[in-house]
């Protein structure tokens, strides 16, 4: 086997294309610390500098039209060319491959099981009116295929909530992830939903019932009527962290329609006012929740220990990150700036960089680009500011990031695959 060459990417020109990983891999060490001077901002941590990152190139090979994903911490998908391949994430070999059509997504059911979701062909759904996918379940290390069936899935809390049949009014049921076999279905209801937060599922009845089932074995917790005004329809149930939701439309006197909201308390089922109903929060990286209403046009960001919000700001403009919550720009392609998580200071030290990788909920990755010389300049989101990572060739169009390897797809339509980490690489 051809010994690693090592490149030095200090020169605008580049690299010769290896062959496809399996056969030769190219191990580049990125001079970050010379490359960057002048281009980023360098912060230290104490008295000692901190470590210098890197990046060792795994593999690199041209597959124009690839799709890249993560699956776990230590695998990489690349889809694309009627097939799934698993790259190791440490090394970059091939692990598995399945026959595949068009690569929509993948998640996690469990800590073993990868599921894929493949988009059903015009032949099989020709007006594109199912929200169905074909889904797969894979070992997500030994590639050996546990089952395969059409449906729109859910993995919640170590089950799968899946539903299939009518789009409007589907059947419900959770079924075991590694085999697929239905553990209980959900009765008939107009609206059901999925609560990780309870480890329940909750359904709404047209004869205006709210239910609570227990999410593993399908027993009924809670069941109260709660029904609506006759000019009330209800489209969804909304999960908040101490109450649960009805949300839909209502027909006014003119025939105008509004929408409207009632919410009732997850202990005692008894209403209660909408006033910090945060329908979504996720990690915006600092200790604070991004966090958002049913009705307003504003992200609160939120103490994820004690649920109090400390600040808002406009709806869509924060996003999360390692380094903190981050400012969009007026043109929504790079970042104007970020928040300190204590003051809610906005710092100017991100403004430019646009968002390359997240991993988890929380962008990691920011890049800028050299379009006259084909080149990427990296940087990872840290609360001192965005970290110099190097420079690497090729634009770089959709990228994943896991805690130790960053896997993109170019611009020219190669794959790349690094391993991320600091010190001596």
């Amino acid at each position: 086997m051809t010994e690693p060459a090592v490149i030095d990417l200090g020169e605008d020109r580049e690299p010769a294309d290896p062959p496809r990983p399996g056969l030769t891999r190219s191990y580049v060490r990125s001079a970050a610390c010379l490359l960057l001077a002048g281009l980023l901002l360098t912060t230290t941590a104490g008295d000692a500098p901190a470590p210098e990152p890197w990046l060792i190139q795994l593999a690199r090979w041209s597959q124009p039209n690839a799709v890249v994903a993560l699956a776990g911490e230590d695998t990489v998908l690349v889809g694309g060319e009627g097939e799934v391949v698993a790259y190791d994430a440490a090394d970059g070999r091939p692990l598995w491959r399945v026959p595949a059509g068009a690569f929509g997504w993948t998640v996690a059911a469990t800590d073993r099981i990868q599921l894929i979701g493949f988009n059903l062909p015009e032949s099989t759904d020709p007006a594109g009116s199912l929200p169905y996918d074909d889904v797969l379940a894979v070992d997500r290390r030994a590639g050996t295929v546990l089952w395969r069936n059409t449906a729109l899935v859910d993995p919640v809390a170590g089950v799968l909530v899946v539903r299939t049949g009518d789009p409007v009014y589907p059947s419900v049921a959770v079924h075991d992830p590694a085999t697929f076999t239905r553990r209980w279905s959900v009765p008939a209801a107009d609206v059901v939903e999925a609560d990780p937060q309870g480890s329940a599922v909750w359904r709404f009845t047209e004869g205006g019932e709210l239910a609570e089932h227990d999410l593993a074995t399908g027993a009924v917790r809670r069941a109260v009527p709660v029904s609506p005004q006759p000019a009330e329809r209800v489209t969804n149930l909304l999960m908040a962290r101490s109450a649960v939701g009805l949300w839909g439309v209502r027909t006014l006197p003119g025939g105008d329609e509004e929408n409207f909201q009632r919410w009732y308390d997850r202990t005692s089922l008894r209403p209660t006012t909408g006033a910090d109903r945060w329908i979504d929060e996720v990690d915006c990286g600092g200790g604070l929740s991004c966090a958002i209403t049913a009705a307003e046009d504003v992200t609160y960001l939120v103490d994820r220990v004690t649920g109090v919000p400390v600040r808002t700001w406009p709806r869509g403009q924060v996003v999360g990150s390692t380094g903190g919550a981050l400012l969009r720009g007026e043109a929504r392609v790079g970042f104007a700036a970020r928040l300190d998580p204590a003051t809610g200071a906005v710092i100017s030290d991100v403004r430019g960089w646009e968002e390359l990788a997240a991993q988890g909920e929380l962008v990691r990755f920011v890049k800028r680009e050299d379009w006259r010389t084909a080149t990427t300049y990296l940087a990872e989101l840290t609360a001192a500011g965005p970290r110099p990572v190097g420079r690497v060739p090729g634009l770089l169009r959709r990228c994943e990031a896991g805690p130790h390897v960053l896997t993109c797809v170019t611009v020219g339509g190669e794959v790349v695959i690094w391993r991320v980490g600091e010190g001596p690489g």
